[in-house]
């Protein structure tokens, strides 16, 4: 017989393959490419593009910066970069 403890991590690892497999059928990136899901669980998840997104989404960050969609003054967009990598790191480790 499982552990509670054990019933509960079974159960939500369901939950989270379920919302993988649901998503990587139906979430398509910008220009109809498909997403990769199964980064989110299998320790590949990237947050942080490589150097050609990268220029692209910082030009895109300041320009929501100076249209002024941000509450207050926002994180410049390289602290906002490195709470992504810590993030990143933190996920693909779990």
């Amino acid at each position: 017989m499982l552990r509670p403890s054990l019933i509960f991590i079974e159960a939500r690892a369901r939950r989270i393959n379920a919302t993988v497999s649901r998503s990587s059928r139906f979430l398509r990136c910008k220009g109809g490419d498909a997403v990769d899901y199964n980064a989110t669980v299998s320790g590949k998840l990237q947050l942080v593009p490589d150097a050609n997104g990268l220029v692209e989404l910082k030009a895109d960050y300041q320009k929501m910066t100076k249209a002024g969609l941000f509450f207050g003054e926002p994180e410049t967009f390289e602290e906002l970069m490195k709470l992504c990598r810590e993030i990143e790191k933190r996920a693909n480790s779990s």
